[in-house]
């Protein structure tokens, strides 16, 4: 329906005249929708907190960060500042008003803690100060006037002589007459000052939302150097901000290059470390992916994402869902442990290695084993390290981020042979006779692995003409004569192999000779 902004009739939609007044109609334009990311900062807007506005730096679809400048005891720092809107207020019920006028309160009756009401167990010595206060008034310990008056002779009548009182009646008398307050009288004036004393109101935190205020107390908590950790928080102008540390991150891993193997492990290795101390506390980190991983400048790895983390019995009103690294588990919405981390650890490391995520659109239902052939290879003990990392099924998958952990520490560790071969023509001779050669052999296989190498090192024929000829007729029969006799063959010794090979090298090297000689 469409209202007429001159007369109010009603008018149904695509009206062009009010039949009223004849007021032309337009249609209301659609409410934009609301908007899920403050606008930004103008550069040097200062904040009530002391942050002076730099530049903005970066924004999402939901919060912008700033790099923000403070002037605090004399000193300038830069700190980084994340921006979100703040939690809604929540509008309070009012009381319904009485149609009745309120009765005034009636006065309160302060009840004698030694009164006929009161109970054995509550039953109070009267403090000192309370005796000495009566005496005061002429008043003796139970309210009534001293025994001297009471019974004080008329005027010209001789008083009576006292009797002798007994020593422990003196002794009793002059304990009833101890001015100073005991620690029992000293006590219940204290309880009483208590009792009186006026309670102030504590100033209570600010409110940063869900988000921020459960990041700001996992800052608090999660004291690992791997984790990027909020300083501070604060609330403004219907806003909330977080303080970060100024410090230079940068990519574990660029679009288009892939990590070689060693490089790409290390670097699991201290996000496992990172996700274990998580785990030991009783969470799950939960946000795993290339943008949540950065590199500090001193080579070590930040954890920058605190904002998914949970305990396994929490249920997340928002689960994170990162496509290619959350586990299935969390997609079908069934039970979750930490074992959901050690699968997106394990979906990141493949990332790292292939430049590739894992295809998530069928993980409501088991979906096959993930590619690593064609085009990507890698050892086989680090594929199956990686593969049981991302079984469908949380059973079947290694029960710990430990357990991963330490078979990568394992693989780093493993020692493969490396070779580099260089020769030279030195300061006497024209030319260089030498002739070398660096062979290494392995074989990356769960059934069979092997490893070898084979080093040849010529020299020339002492000055000789075509000294270089004869070296590099050596070092390629030694080459060819191995290679053919370790193929089909487990059982041949190498030594002997080598050895028929320097035989047939001379035979070949003067046959050579003999053949330019005539």
């Amino acid at each position: 329906m469409i209202t007429c902004p001159e007369c109010g009739q009603q008018a149904p939609d695509g009206t062009k005249f009010c039949d009223r007044c004849g007021q032309g109609l337009t249609a209301a334009a659609a409410a934009p929708p609301p908007a899920t990311r403050p606008c930004a900062l103008a550069q040097g807007a200062k904040l009530e907190h002391g942050f002076e506005i730099v530049e903005l730096v970066g924004q999402t679809s939901i919060e912008n960060r700033y790099r923000a400048r403070r002037e605090r005891e004399g000193k300038s720092e830069t700190l980084l500042l994340r921006e979100r809107f703040g939690p809604e207020p929540q509008a309070k019920e009012e009381e319904p008003a009485s149609s009745e006028s309120a009765a005034p309160p009636e006065p309160q009756v302060a009840n004698d803690p030694n009164g006929p009401n009161a109970k054995t167990t509550e039953l109070k010595p009267i403090p000192a100060a309370a005796e000495a206060a009566k005496s005061a008034n002429g008043t003796g310990p139970d309210g009534n006037l001293p025994a001297a008056e009471q019974a004080a002779p008329p005027e010209g009548i001789p008083e009576a002589s006292p009797e002798p009182q007994s020593t422990e009646a003196s002794a009793a008398e002059g304990l009833v007459e101890v001015s100073q307050p005991t620690a029992i009288d000293r006590e219940v004036v204290q309880e009483a000052a208590e009792e009186t004393t006026v309670e102030r109101p504590q100033p209570q935190p600010e409110d940063l939302g869900e988000v921020f205020g459960r990041v700001l107390a996992l800052s608090l908590t999660l004291t690992h150097p791997a984790f990027q950790r909020a300083l501070e928080g604060f609330a403004e102008d219907g806003r909330v901000y977080l303080v970060y540390a100024d410090e230079v991150l940068k990519p574990v891993h660029r679009a288009g290059k892939v990590m070689s193997e060693p490089e790409a492990i290390s670097a699991m290795i201290q996000v496992s470390q990172a996700i274990s101390f998580v785990h030991r506390r009783g969470l799950r980190l939960n946000d795993i992916c290339p943008d949540a991983v950065a590199l500090a400048r001193d080579g070590r790895i930040k954890m920058t994402g605190l904002d998914y983390v949970s305990n396994d019995n929490e249920l997340q009103s928002e689960p994170i869902f990162n496509d290619g690294y959350t586990a299935p588990e969390i997609y079908r919405g069934k039970k979750t442990d930490k074992r959901a981390d050690v699968f997106s650890a394990a979906a990141l490391l493949y990332t790292w290695l292939t430049n590739e995520r894992i295809p998530s659109e069928s993980w409501r239902e088991e979906a096959g084993a993930i590619r690593f052939y064609p085009p990507h290879v890698v050892q086989p003990e680090l594929e199956q390290v990686i593969r049981r990392a991302l079984v469908f099924d949380a059973k079947e998958r290694w029960p710990t981020i430990d357990k991963f952990k330490d078979e990568l520490i394992r693989l780093l560790n493993s020692v493969r042979l490396r070779a580099a071969a260089l020769t030279d023509v030195g300061m006497i001779r024209e030319h260089n006779e030498d002739s070398l050669m660096a062979v290494e052999y392995v074989r990356d296989s769960l059934i069979e692995p092997a490893q070898g190498g084979l080093y040849v090192v010529a020299d020339g024929m002492g000055g000789a003409e075509a000294g270089e000829v004869a070296s590099a007729i050596a070092v390629a029969t030694i080459r060819d004569y191995v290679g053919k006799g370790l193929q089909g063959t487990e059982d041949k010794d190498p030594g002997a192999l080598l050895t028929a090979a320097l035989e047939e090298a001379n035979q070949k090297i003067l046959e050579y000779v003999a053949g330019h000689q005539e």
